[in-house]
């Protein structure tokens, strides 16, 4: 069985098991897991030769648009990961989704990854989202953090149809 947790840098990082396969992002400081991704062309974020010597000193895969010198470690990301996902992936945590999805895995744990209404990640909500779904339509168990907003309404009045709550004023039936 092929169960990865996805790691980001928010609220329940902390939370992710380490008895398993664990991918994360080079810039966050932590050198132990099992896989990085570095999604960013380095014509969109210029690599630093300090950052570059950092990713080959990772002594694990980190992968990549594509292989660049220097980086012995770098694996190209596949271009039917990419696809698999109609090239709809909107951050360095979709592609690890994507890759995970692509991998077959059996379970995807989502540590440390949201996406709340009031900052930038918002935008890469609906992404993260539609890839979960997709994930699930294909038998995968997704695990997401309690402290992620992922899967959350920003409505919070309940579930619709079933909460009181969520019924706006006008909107009774009328007898």
């Amino acid at each position: 069985m092929r169960h990865i947790a996805i790691i980001g840098l928010g609220n329940g990082m902390e939370d992710a098991p380490r008895d398993v396969e664990c991918w994360g992002l080079p810039w966050g400081g932590d050198s132990s897991l099992d896989m990085y991704f570095e999604m960013h062309h380095k014509t969109v974020r210029p690599f630093t030769d300090e950052y570059i010597k950092k990713l080959a000193e990772l002594d694990v895969p980190v992968l990549m648009q594509e292989k660049m010198e220097g980086i012995t470690n770098g694996v190209r990301f596949p271009k039917d990961a990419k696809e698999m996902m109609g090239n709809y992936i909107e951050s360095s945590t979709g592609y690890m989704l994507a890759y995970a999805i692509y991998l077959e895995a059996d379970v995807i744990e989502l540590h440390g990854i949201g996406a709340p209404f009031d900052s930038h990640y918002v935008h890469q909500r609906a992404n993260l989202e539609f890839m979960i779904g997709f994930a699930r339509s294909r038998g995968i168990k997704i695990i997401i953090n309690d402290k992620s907003e992922l899967m959350t309404s920003n409505w919070g009045a309940g579930i619709y149809g079933f909460d009181k709550n969520n019924l706006r004023a006008g909107t009774e039936y009328v007898n």
